[in-house]
């Protein structure tokens, strides 16, 4: 399964907030690089406005790379929750006397050889 269509399919709506955030946490950063570049290419003294301005995109981007690091953080594990639902329902798909004339063994040793190959 595609990873994108997965996460798309979980929460299309964390994907696009995560990017949004991730994109606007971007910016400000390179703002905050051009505003440093300014300053210390400058000749004239540091103003307020200058610290207004330094201060809130510094604000901007620390709360931008948190929210965009939660958000991504609760999409991955949102993902992998289904996933593991997803492989406890088909384990438990098929009637329990196959299940047992399975055996445990041979069960545990199916799903870890599946993990393992990928």
């Amino acid at each position: 399964m595609n990873l994108v269509s997965l996460l798309l399919k979980t929460s299309w709506a964390s994907v696009v907030l995560a990017m949004l955030t991730g994109l606007l946490g971007g910016a400000s950063s390179t703002g905050l690089i051009a505003l440093i570049n300014t300053t210390l290419t400058s000749q004239n003294p540091p103003t307020a406005d200058l610290r207004r301005n330094f201060s809130g995109l510094g604000l901007v981007l620390l709360l931008t790379t948190l929210a965009s690091q939660i958000l991504l953080a609760r999409l991955a594990q949102g993902s992998i929750f289904e996933l593991r639902l997803l492989l406890s329902q088909q384990i438990l798909a098929p009637p329990l006397r196959q299940l047992e004339a399975l055996g445990a063994p041979r069960l545990l040793a199916t799903l870890t050889d599946e993990w393992a190959s990928d």
